[in-house]
């Protein structure tokens, strides 16, 4: 007994699956896009926060 997964109906063998060109590429160029700009945003944020002094780190001196 054959298995369905490569057999069609009609008994012949299944065409090749799609296959991603530069996957990887694609993949870690949207993954570095991503932490850019979510880092670009957290800075933007965190300097905000700081200018208006809703949240100020204190510097303790020991």
């Amino acid at each position: 007994m054959f298995s369905t997964a490569a057999v069609r109906n009609d008994g012949l063998v299944a065409e090749q699956p799609f296959k991603l060109r530069f996957g990887l590429l694609k993949v870690s160029s949207v993954t570095f896009a991503g932490l850019l700009i979510g880092g670009l945003l957290a800075k933007s944020g965190a300097e905000f926060l700081e200018e208006n002094e809703i949240f100020a780190h204190e510097h303790d001196e020991d």
